[in-house]
């Protein structure tokens, strides 16, 4: 039991932190340098080296429970942030924009991997709940991979996109504040909550993304207006030049 909380544990969490991660560097990836990249994954091997002989220091000192187990998943993604920070050149809107996206697609596999925890290991002691759930997660991971490809590799919009007022730099939150409450609540120490809750984090990345979707699809709107405007305009000053040389010449 000992190797099982010093040893498994440790290395289940960091590598969801480290698929996680992995999300994340894709929104970035058409933005990476071949240089940048094997930068970001020595970092990310050394990060991850690290981070596990913590976890493990502290699942040594500290009895596993829910609520340890949460905060860990929690605050454990900060090392990783801090590294994208360092090595991806992108401006900070950038970052947090995909760092909330992706909080919200990792709280929907925590609620799926939560139902099939409740349905076929409610009667398990609590520690082997815990592995499950990550080990749940992780296969989770594995078959939406496809679908987190496609939505992550074409999730970041331009980098004017975070600046155009009055909402740009505004989207970056809404993320944040959608998923804030709920990690409130759902950092506690019960193993399991309940069918409501479970229910508003399954639906809270389909609303989210409609919104954003909506969002896009506007600003892609407005765009092509102000452009079309623009294009009669610069149409018009040449018909306008093109009359005044007309007149010109009949002189």
């Amino acid at each position: 039991m000992e190797i099982i909380n010093a040893v498994l544990i440790p290395i289940l969490i960091v590598t969801m932190q480290v698929s996680d991660t992995y999300l994340r560097f894709l929104a970035f990836r058409r933005k990476f340098s071949s240089t940048q990249r094997k930068n970001f994954w020595r970092g990310m091997a050394v990060t991850a080296t690290l981070v596990f002989f913590i976890y493990v220091a502290i699942f040594q000192n500290l009895v596993v429970t829910a609520l340890i187990y949460k905060l860990i998943l929690v605050i454990g993604w900060i090392p990783f942030f801090i590294l994208s920070l360092k090595i991806i050149p992108l401006t900070n809107f950038q970052h947090f924009f995909i760092l909330g996206m992706g909080v919200i697609w990792n709280l929907f596999l925590h609620s799926l991997a939560s139902i099939i925890d409740i349905n076929f290991f409610a009667d398990e002691p609590h520690i082997f709940i815990l592995i499950f759930h990550a080990i749940n997660y992780l296969i989770l991971f594995v078959i939406f991979l496809p679908i987190e490809r496609k939505f992550f590799i074409n999730l970041l919009p331009e980098e004017n996109f975070f600046y155009n007022q009055p909402y740009g730099k505004y989207i970056v939150l809404i993320p944040f504040l959608m998923v804030s409450g709920i990690l409130i609540l759902w950092v506690d120490d019960r193993l399991f909550h309940s069918w409501q809750e479970r229910f508003s984090r399954l639906y809270l990345p389909f609303t989210f993304l409609l919104f954003y979707r909506y969002i896009l699809t506007a600003r892609k709107e407005i765009f092509e207006k102000q452009k079309a405007i623009r294009y009669n305009q610069h149409l018009k000053e040449q018909i306008s030049a093109l009359k005044q040389y007309n007149f010109l010449m009949q002189k």
